[in-house]
């Protein structure tokens, strides 16, 4: 199977990363989002193939407040989020964020979903490397939550991760990528709200999964799209 049929079969939604950033843009702009009065922030794994993403955000949004941890999911926690709120340009209006949050996945040219080639590499390796780990102690029956202070993300990420796995169970990379959107999904707003409470900032939360192809060519699927607000939280249409 190609790697056009095998984004098609596991990632249906996907659209290319470009038009995906570009709609976030689009999208905001109808709520009074703009890149001059709302601050950027960039959630996603700390791999050098998230240069994509960031050269998007960065392009159509302007420099972001960078929360790359390993495989994007919110290990960083409130002093880190109060920091990026202490950025917010000044404006008339309210102070405004745009979180734009992913995990990724590779999709090699034979189709093998998790696995990407990378410039300067002849032979593809794994992508997130560090989801393939967890997927491999899984399936070698290793189900460890013991903190490393050694290896502080990958502990954390184990943590978070495991308990939402049932015994003896090892999903698909691709099902276990989602998973880890739906993670960031669920604990981003958490470790947030606490920094904004009391003030009147409005705040869009997007989600997704990076999909890297051959050649620098990035896809995503979309996940949450969410605008918080004082009053509420209003559901996003994209497209």
């Amino acid at each position: 199977m190609s790697q056009v049929e095998t984004l098609e079969r596991a990632f249906p939604t996907a659209v290319s990363l470009p038009r995906y950033v570009e709609r976030t843009r689009r999208a905001l702009r109808a709520h009074g989002f703009t890149a001059r009065n709302s601050l950027p922030l960039l959630g996603a794994c700390r791999d050098e193939l998230s240069v994509g993403i960031f050269t998007e955000v960065n392009a159509r949004w302007g420099a972001p407040f960078e929360l790359m941890t390993v495989a994007g999911l919110p290990t960083y926690g409130r002093t880190a989020l109060g920091a990026a709120a202490q950025h917010i340009p000044d404006s008339d209006g309210p102070p405004r964020m745009v979180a734009i949050l992913t995990t990724h996945i590779g999709i090699d040219r034979e189709g093998r979903i998790g696995w990407c080639g990378r410039p300067g590499q002849s032979e593809p390796t794994t992508a997130c490397g560090a989801l393939a780990v967890f997927r491999g102690e899984l399936a070698a029956g290793r189900r460890d939550t013991r903190f490393d202070p050694s290896d502080v993300e990958m502990s954390l990420l184990r943590a978070r991760l495991l308990p939402m796995i049932p015994e003896g169970e090892v999903p698909a990379f691709e099902d276990l990528t989602r998973t880890v959107r739906d993670v960031i999904a669920t604990d981003f707003p958490r470790a947030v709200a606490p920094v904004l409470a009391g003030t009147d900032t409005v705040i869009a939360v997007l989600t997704g999964i990076v999909v890297h192809g051959s050649k620098g060519r990035d896809w995503v699927e979309p996940g949450s799209a969410l605008l918080s607000t004082p009053d509420g939280a209003i559901e996003l249409d994209l497209w």
